[in-house]
């Protein structure tokens, strides 16, 4: 069984690499949108 504070670390580490994920994926399509607008 986690400590409260270990699921709270838990959480934040799952959300925060989901936002890179997220992040991640909108800069690659913005790149993408670039290239092909030269």
């Amino acid at each position: 069984v986690l400590e409260e504070g270990e699921m709270d670390n838990a959480y934040m580490k799952l959300s925060g690499e989901r936002e890179r994920e997220e992040n991640a994926q909108e800069w690659s399509e913005f790149l993408m949108h670039d290239k092909y607008e030269k």
